[in-house]
C-alpha cells in the first residue's frame, strides 16, 4: 500500500462514499477513525455482522485498510480496563480485516497483545 486517507476527516460519509472517493481520488486504503459519526467503527455493523459485506466492497475497490484508528490514552488510571477492551476490539479487526495491528518493532499479535496487558497492568499498579 502506498497511500491512504483517514476517515476523520469525512466524519459524514458513508462506507459506499469513503470507497468512491478513495478510488476516485486515487489512494490505495483506508485508514478508519470513525464511520458517520461514531468513532469506535468496532461497534458497527459494517465492521461486526456485516464485516463480510465490507472486505468484498474494499477487495472490489482494489482498497486495503491501512489502520484502524482510536483514543486509546495509556494516562488514564480510571478508563484503563476501558481503553484495554478497546485495543482488543481493535486487535479482533485488524485479524478479521488482515490489517497490520502493531508497529513493526513490536512482536507479533500474539506475543505482543498479552505483553501490553501485562504492562499495562504493572503501569496500573504502579499508579494506584
Amino acid at each position: 500500500m502506498k497511500l491512504s486517507f483517514t476517515t476523520l476527516a469525512c466524519p459524514s460519509w458513508d462506507l459506499d462514499t469513503i470507497v468512491r472517493q478513495a478510488v476516485h481520488c486515487g489512494y490505495d486504503g483506508v485508514d478508519f477513525r470513525g464511520l458517520q459519526g461514531t468513532m469506535n467503527v468496532f461497534e458497527l455493523p459494517a465492521f461486526t455482522s456485516e464485516w463480510n459485506k465490507t472486505a468484498r466492497l474494499l477487495l472490489t475497490a482494489q482498497l486495503q485498510i491501512s489502520c484502524f484508528s482510536s483514543s486509546v490514552q495509556l494516562i488514564s488510571r480510571e478508563k484503563l480496563e476501558q481503553h484495554l477492551e478497546e485495543v482488543r476490539a481493535y486487535a479482533a479487526l485488524c485479524e478479521r480485516f488482515q490489517t497490520k495491528k502493531w508497529h513493526p518493532e513490536i512482536q507479533e499479535p500474539e506475543v505482543a497483545l498479552p505483553q501490553y496487558v501485562s504492562y499495562m497492568n504493572k503501569l496500573k499498579t504502579q499508579i494506584s
